[in-house]
């Protein structure tokens, strides 16, 4: 989002915008932003300072670290930007809400918190019941 420092009014403005996820790069081996996601700003200037609150809601395609499986994974969180700034002076939000995001993706992400991840002699799933392999 680029934040034109003059048209800030002095109350401070709320606004959103929508991102494509495929135009900031968003995508790891392991995990993908499939859809366009909505961003909620709060932006407030003061003196030679801008701050900035972002509220986000992203839907991850993850493979489960655990099982192998795809899950769907439900990542919200608030950042918090400051931009030392001159009257004349236009932010964009774009590159540093890029790294927050990807700074918050799980290091192993999971289906479920209680995953049981695959049978370490015949791979299968054990999420789906127990495998029917010799276990001994």
């Amino acid at each position: 989002m680029k934040i034109k420092v003059s048209s800030i009014p002095a109350a401070g403005e709320d606004c959103q915008e929508i991102y494509i996820p495929q135009v900031l790069d968003l995508e790891r081996f392991d995990i993908k932003v499939n859809k366009p996601f909505r961003v909620d700003y709060h932006i407030l200037k003061e003196g030679d300072e801008v701050f900035v609150e972002a509220k986000v809601r992203v839907c991850l395609e993850i493979i489960c670290a655990r099982c192998l499986d795809n899950a769907e994974l439900i990542m919200e969180k608030d950042y918090r930007f400051v931009y030392p700034v001159k009257p004349t002076d236009t932010i964009d939000t774009t590159d540093d809400l890029r790294q927050e995001i990807i700074l918050d993706y799980p290091l192993k992400p999971l289906c479920k918190p209680d995953c049981q991840g695959l049978c370490p002699k015949c791979g299968g799933n054990l999420n789906r019941g127990e495998c029917k392999c010799i276990a001994g």
